[in-house]
């Protein structure tokens, strides 16, 4: 499968195939190049870097081949830079293919590559066709100017970039990691939070009516009992979702059991809903559940648990909900805790919006706004 980044290139190493190809023509028709050989490897050598975007490591071979078939067929070379007659796209066309082999998806091709460039190299300066007098310092200079440094540069610049890129690749992994470490955190604890919140209450409600009323601490005792399987049967789901790598979801028709669960626990909670109910995303009926959820959470942990309001509104342009703890606040056990900071971080990645603290009546409201896609 074609990459992102080869995909992109492929329109400029066309043009460039294009151009060069068309410069070399023009030129070995001004320098009257005359030989069939000649012409077509010149023109191959050039449009085969058309293809880089796709094959870069084929076409560069295949350019560098087409500069090594008149000197093997007909004994001449093309006119690359040099004595005339001579071609600046032919001499542009080799570069790049030199540059090419250097960027090679591992060492040894590129290697591979480099050692295709020596022996053109020598090719030239030795084999037939080569301009008469030539020495060995023509061949390690062509060797070291023509070939040696622009694949040095190309195999630096590569392995830099792909150093990079794994560099990224890492970080984007630790990011990953550390946002699903927060998502099993936030869904442990809105499963842990609430459940054994209820169960506390239940049994706090328990001791205080065991010895004036019998019949209702067995209630608050099954009430206990009830919120502790309820509690497995969560725990259950939610190891099963991390196991299967898919989300816990609940959306908000799962507000009746959840009211009715508070409700049980001693704490009246009237429920307004506004505007037409609508299909909403899977992320916002999660969010949403959770910030009902978290609301009515610390109503029963932190007030006196006179009662509190969930409001619901539907709207054109999204949904709000709000939960309002009309009690008077009470301390039960250390404040501070992760459940605020969880609904924040999970309405925000659905681009919604968090306020939650004290009203001028002295209630606590957490509300949050939620602008659909």
């Amino acid at each position: 499968m074609l990459g992102a980044a080869s995909v992109s290139a492929m329109p400029w190493n066309v043009a460039l195939g294009a151009v060069l190809t068309a410069g070399a023509i023009t030129e070995m028709i001004v320098d009257d190049v005359r030989s069939p050989v000649i012409l077509g490897a010149g023109v191959l050598a050039a449009a085969a870097l058309s293809l880089r975007g796709r094959w870069p490591y084929g076409a560069a071979l295949v350019s560098l081949a087409a500069f090594a078939l008149p000197v093997v067929v007909v004994a001449r070379q093309l006119p690359t830079l040099g004595d005339s007659p001579t071609s600046i796209s032919l001499g542009l066309a080799w570069l790049v293919s030199v540059y090419t082999t250097g960027t090679a998806r591992t060492p040894a091709r590129a290697l591979w590559g480099l050692s295709a460039v020596i022996v053109l190299c020598a090719l030239y300066a030795f084999g037939p066709g080569a301009p008469a007098g030539s020495s060995i310092n023509d061949l390690l200079a062509a060797s070291l100017f023509s070939g040696a440094l622009p694949w040095l540069a190309a195999f630096a610049i590569t392995r830099q970039r792909r150093a990079h890129q794994a560099d990224m690749l890492v970080e984007a992994a630790e990011a990953a990691a550390a946002a699903e470490r927060i998502r099993i955190a936030r869904d442990v604890h809105d499963l842990v939070a609430h459940t054994i919140t209820v169960m506390v209450v239940q049994a706090e409600a328990g001791e205080a009516l065991l010895a004036s009323a019998p019949e209702r601490t067995a209630q608050a005792l099954r009430a206990v009992q009830q919120a502790g399987r309820d509690a497995l049967v969560e725990m259950r789901r939610t190891v099963a979702a991390l196991r299967s790598g898919a989300a816990v979801q609940h959306g908000l028709d799962a507000l009746p059991a959840l009211l009715d669960e508070v409700r049980s626990a001693g704490l009246p909670v009237a429920v307004v809903t506004d505007g037409v109910p609508a299909a909403l995303p899977p992320a916002i009926e999660e969010s949403a559940y959770r910030v009902v959820q978290e609301g009515l959470t610390n109503a029963l942990r932190h007030s006196d648990r006179s009662g509190a309001a969930v409001h619901v509104a539907y709207r054109d342009g999204g949904i709000a909900v709000s939960v309002l703890d009309t009690g008077h606040p009470v301390r039960r056990g250390p404040i501070g805790g992760h459940g605020l900071a969880g609904i924040r971080e999970a309405v925000a990645a659905t681009g919604g919006t968090v306020n939650a603290g004290p009203t001028v009546r002295g209630e606590h409201l957490l509300h949050a706004e939620f602008p659909l896609p």
